[in-house]
């Protein structure tokens, strides 16, 4: 007899006591909870739990996932005495001291026990709820969500990356393009009612093994989606769950079973199923938008999600070369795929701006393929949103820039980085107010991106609140700061007169960002001759890609001539950087010059 809590479980018997009166619960939710018992505070994976109570029979998750939901209500399972543990993608865990009786005791307690069932009637009456449960399962979940009393107006809901069970690493793109697409499409249903959590910070759960209660504080969410992708010789499966995370039950779960060539248009289906299970109505603009995004080729949504996934995560010549030819590759397999010349648009303008292909003819590949894009589908969000960075980085068209931004806003309110990108804008205008108000929206949207909270430190530091900048700097977890965030550092070091400048430069920034902080830091110093040294190396290695940052070593030093010779070389280039050149706190030497409001004035900037 084992005994935890209020409970007492009997295996012999296969009873459930607490306070000494029976519970019912059906065999297979007995078995699990016995299970779960005799291996106390560890997690138990789904995988083991699954091997122990159905042995060598070959059963769906979705089994242990709404038995673990009866187990739930029969040991009424509740936020402030939870029983139960749900680890993130791991399993389950038993969350309370279990200890044994003896004999004596155990045949004591059972004397209490009503007379037993007969075992087929047992199992009869269980075969039909279980197929009942299985039949209309989604149906049930949400008639029990529909009479559950708001507790907000909108509802928080995270979508958990997609867990690669299919054993091959390889996949792991298509798994991360699974979670992506989920998370735009329900980001686009009806956003008056429904928050969705922005790619950034959920990524940042994958493979951590966080439990969902942790997960929700940390997100601010009441909801989160857990899916996971299996693959067999010919077919691919998707299992998803939708939780309520204060009681950690299960809402609603669902297997989508297709040929692998049509996995890649599940989202669709996935998404109007969460959007029913959480009540909310889809309008018919919404589902035909819907349907619309699952008509593309195949092979060409493969392609930009290989592709995507590159252009994310390598900043080498090598790896911008090959997403570039994934983005190509779908156009070929179907031209009228918008999203993928969106994204070929976004790769061409990266290449200009990091020299990896001249300006001349990067930026008007990628002009023509965000027009081809837009033309193609006007109420599509990234299109808008890679549309105004064109206006807004190479063509200083700020009207412009701030209407696509809105567009693709209203299409996508759940774009955090429309949002961010609108933000920038307004720093870039020096309306400094409105950009801290927009970033502080994109990170209630992605609450632990560590790039918008490295943006909200930037604002702060433009707006002229280094010390501001600094408290949000040391917000940022250790393991987050990157590249970015080093150079911000360094930034408001030096403004803040600090010496320990100079202890991030080393290993600061990418190669070609390294040379200008540490000119920066350098000539902060008074140590001329080693800010020269470093500047020649920027000048030799980069001047196709860091023009501003040349220009504002020079500004900095004081050298008006050459910073102005090298403004004029960043105008030519349409060098992205000059979109802070209004602002920027190392360029005020230049500010009283002529030649600093006649490329204001060119650049159609206030002054």
């Amino acid at each position: 007899m084992y005994r935890f809590k209020a409970f007492r479980l009997d295996p012999k018997r296969r009873a459930l006591l607490r306070d000494g009166s029976p519970v019912p619960v059906t065999p297979k939710a007995f078995d699990i909870l016995r299970y779960l018992v005799e291996h106390p505070n560890r997690v138990v994976s789904k995988q083991e739990i699954m091997k122990a109570v159905w042995h060598d029979t070959i059963v769906e998750e979705a089994n242990l996932t709404v038995n673990m939901s009866l187990l739930r209500k029969a040991l009424a399972d509740r936020d402030d005495d939870r029983l139960i543990v749900t680890v993130a993608r791991q399993g389950y865990q038993l969350a309370a001291d279990v200890t044994t009786e003896s004999s004596v005791e155990a045949v004591a307690v059972s004397a209490q026990l009503s007379p037993p069932i007969s075992r087929w009637r047992r199992v009869a009456v269980w075969a039909s709820v279980g197929l009942g449960i299985l039949l209309t399962g989604a149906s049930i979940a949400w008639q029990r969500l529909r009479h559950e009393p708001d507790r907000s107006d909108v509802m928080r809901l995270a979508v958990l990356p997609f867990d690669n069970l299919t054993g091959d690493t390889a996949r792991d793109y298509l798994a991360d393009g699974l979670t992506e697409e989920l998370i735009t499409y329900l980001a686009r249903l009806e956003a008056a009612r429904l928050r969705v959590i922005a790619r950034t910070s959920v990524m940042q759960y994958k493979h951590t093994g966080k439990r969902l209660d942790q997960i929700g504080r940390e997100l601010s969410v009441r909801y989160v989606v857990e899916s996971s992708l299996r693959q067999s010789a010919t077919r691919l499966r998707v299992s998803v769950r939708l939780i309520r995370v204060d009681d950690e039950r299960d809402l609603w779960a669902g297997d989508f079973d297709y040929a692998q060539q049509d996995a890649l248009h599940i989202e669709d289906s996935v998404a109007a199923a969460v959007a029913r299970a959480v009540r909310l109505h889809l309008s018919p603009a919404e589902r035909s938008r819907l349907a619309q995004e699952a008509s593309a080729d195949p092979i060409a949504v493969d392609d930009v999600m290989r592709g995507r996934d590159l252009f994310r995560y390598t900043d080498t010549k090598g790896g911008w070369d090959a997403a570039r030819r994934y983005f190509l590759q779908a156009i070929a397999h179907d031209s009228g795929f918008a999203l993928a010349w969106t994204w070929l648009s976004a790769a061409d303008r990266r290449g200009a701006a990091r020299g990896f292909v001249a300006a001349d003819s990067g930026i008007p590949g990628a002009r023509a393929a965000i027009d081809r894009a837009v033309a193609l589908d006007a109420n599509l969000p990234e299109a808008w949103d890679q549309r105004g960075q064109l206006e807004r980085l190479i063509d200083w068209d700020w009207a412009a820039a701030a209407e696509s931004y809105h567009r693709a806003i209203k299409l996508d309110p759940g774009s955090a980085d429309a949002v961010a990108h609108l933000a920038a804008l307004e720093l870039t205008l020096g309306h400094f107010d409105e950009a801290i108000a927009l970033v502080r929206q994109a990170i209630e949207l992605d609450p632990i991106d560590p790039y918008l909270l490295d943006g909200l430190a930037e604002v702060e530091y433009y707006a002229g609140y280094p010390d501001k900048a600094q408290e949000v700097i040391q917000s940022i977890p250790s393991n987050a700061k990157d590249a970015a965030s080093d150079e911000t550092r360094v930034r408001v070091s030096l403004a803040l007169g600090r010496a320990d400048a100079s202890s991030v430069v080393p290993q600061a920034g990418t190669p070609e960002r390294r040379p200008f902080l540490r000119a920066l830091v350098a000539s902060a110093q008074g140590q001329r001759a080693a800010s020269d040294s470093a500047l020649a190396d920027l000048i030799t290695l980069y001047p196709a890609s860091s023009a501003y940052e040349i220009a504002t070593v020079y500004g900095f030093q004081g050298n008006r001539d050459s910073a102005f010779a090298w403004l004029d070389s960043a105008y030519a280039q349409r060098d992205q950087g000059l979109s802070k050149v209004l602002i920027d706190p190392l360029l005020v030497r230049l500010h009283g010059d002529r030649r600093y409001a006649a490329l204001l004035t060119r650049m159609r900037l206030p002054h």
